[in-house]
């Protein structure tokens, strides 16, 4: 699993739900988007929120001062051996991978995968882009400096290879 997952600053394991599944019997795409909104909340719970002050964690990770809002996310489904999309079956458990890959400014960009520990290969790649804003001032703004350090610290990139 590790071989599949090493790219990413969070890894996590997700057991499947009988519910998870889609009228064929697969985990469908609005569950993966599902799973992986899990996987990025986990990362900043987990990975960011205890590099942060008391005032910026209160702003970014609840939302109550500069936060952060989802501006789009994007799914592709691995191809299965036979060429078409494939799907996971209950019961199985899928490994999260999340990890941020580009940050400017006021917005940053972060890419997930999920692999079936059964099948043990990635069944789905996902990226989001998240844009901050301040709530308190109803309007745009930076992604807060200790974030921004956190993120570097947690990636282990320098800044510049995180534009």
């Amino acid at each position: 699993m590790k071989t599949l997952t090493h790219k990413y600053a969070l890894v996590m394991r997700q057991p499947l739900q009988w519910g998870d599944m889609d009228a064929s019997g697969r985990c469908g795409p609005a569950t993966l988007l599902r799973l992986f909104e899990t996987a990025r909340l986990a990362y900043f719970e987990t990975l960011i929120a205890p590099r942060l002050s008391s005032e910026v964690h209160s702003g970014f990770i609840r939302g109550r001062g500069v936060g952060r809002i989802l501006r789009s996310a994007s799914l592709e489904m691995a191809e299965g051996e036979e060429g078409r999309e494939c799907g996971v079956r209950y019961p199985d458990s899928l490994w999260l991978g999340a990890r941020t890959v580009s940050l400017s400014g006021d917005r940053f960009d972060q890419e997930y995968c999920a692999v079936s520990e059964r099948d043990q290969r990635i069944v789905a790649f996902g990226r989001a882009t998240i844009v901050t804003f301040d709530h308190v001032k109803n309007a745009k703004a930076r992604v807060p400096a200790e974030v921004v350090q956190a993120m570097l610290a947690v990636e282990k990139m320098p800044v510049t290879q995180l534009h």
